[in-house]
């Protein structure tokens, strides 16, 4: 059996793009985003729902909500309370942060604020631009493009 290292290249490749991204560059394009970072969004909505049993939402507690969703898509369980439970439970979450912490994080994680809102896709609008122009800046099209007769209705 041939070991096949198309798919090292490719995350290599994919590694070196990462990399040759200035992450100064970065920092300024968030510093001139008129919207507000989503632990500040959060925050806002903390307050206007009274909800604030725990502290405010820093970007580093953002930070472990986001790998915690990620590894919860990469491990998924039937509850998140399964990822700190004796009989299943996940050091790479419990050990980051508390499962109460998350919780709360998830109750209050918002993106826009819902007083100014226009229109529906105007709350996550910001994420998705964010997103689209990551993808752009690491991912480079390729010139080929295959369409399989699945992906036509």
């Amino acid at each position: 059996m041939e070991n096949d290292s198309s798919g090292d290249d490719m995350l290599y490749s994919i590694n070196s793009d990462i990399s040759d991204i200035d992450s100064d560059e970065v920092k300024r394009d968030s510093l001139n985003d008129e919207s507000d970072s989503p632990s500040d969004q959060s925050n806002l909505y903390r307050i206007q729902t009274n909800n604030t049993k725990q502290s405010s939402m820093t970007d580093i507690d953002f930070n472990c909500l986001l790998e915690f969703l990620f590894h919860a898509s990469v491990v998924p369980l039937s509850n998140k309370r399964d990822y700190w439970s004796k009989s299943s439970r996940q050091s790479m979450a419990a050990d980051a942060i508390s499962r109460d912490r998350i919780m709360y994080l998830c109750s209050i994680l918002h993106f826009h604020d819902n007083s100014i809102e226009k229109d529906k896709v105007e709350k996550v609008q910001p994420i998705l631009e964010y997103f689209n122009a990551r993808c752009r800046q690491i991912v480079e099209p390729e010139n080929n493009i295959s369409i399989d007769e699945q992906m036509i209705p």
